[in-house]
Order: structure tokens, then sequence, then C-alpha cells
């Protein structure tokens, strides 16, 4: 069992996007390391002291522990959900209203055409 995830170049679209294959291997939570830190701040394009590494690597290693602790939850009977608490609109229902002082906007437009606001075209 490998301690790293691959990468493969696979191709180059025309507008210079770049697509990368992931084989990700399993990884044991004490495999992380400061070579792991290296090879993501690599691609990152991040330059790191051995201090940041170090640190990295424990902070990294700390959460992939909350993860594997996540893992050991029984989830079968849980339905999945989007977010982690119920959602619901709670903002008011969008109503048209008249405005009474709608002359005095439009008059103090810079340019206007009936009872528009004529701003400069820009496409």
């Amino acid at each position: 069992m490998a301690s790293n995830p691959q990468f493969n170049l696979t191709g180059i679209c025309p507008k210079n996007t770049v697509y990368l294959n992931f084989k990700i291997q399993e990884i044991t939570m004490s495999q992380f390391n400061r070579d792991d830190v290296k090879k993501v701040a690599h691609l990152a394009r991040l330059q790191l002291t051995d201090a940041e590494e170090t640190q990295f690597a424990g902070q990294l290693t700390g959460i992939l522990d909350y993860f594997e602790q996540l893992e050991e939850l029984d989830t079968e009977n849980v339905k999945p959900t989007a977010h982690a608490i119920d959602m619901r609109n709670i903002t008011r229902v969008d109503q048209q209203e008249s405005y009474p002082h709608r002359e005095d906007l439009l008059e103090s437009a810079p340019d206007r055409e009936d009872a528009f606001f004529k701003v400069p075209k820009i496409m």
C-alpha cells in the first residue's frame, strides 16, 4: 500500500486548462508526513519553511484523524443531506411596490428616456 496519491497529467485543452487524473490510494493517518506536505506545497506552488512543513503535517494529520473518527460512525440509517441543519427561506416575499417620488428620482438622473434611466451601452 503506497502512502501518496498519484497524479497523472492526461491532457491540455485549447483554453490552457490542465486535466489531471487522481488515483488515490489508501493512506493511513500515521503516514502523513513532511514529504507529503512538500509534494502538496509544490503542486500549489507554495514555498514553505521546514518549520511550516512540520506544523502543517501535524495539523493535517489532526484533521485526517477527525475523518477517521467520522468513518467509525454508523450512518446506514441517516438520510443524505446537503446541509447539516434544516434550511428554509426566511426572506420576505418579493412584491412590487410603487414609489411615491418616482418622478423626483428620474429628474435627478443624468440621462433618461421616458420613465427609464438611460445608461451607456456596455456590449
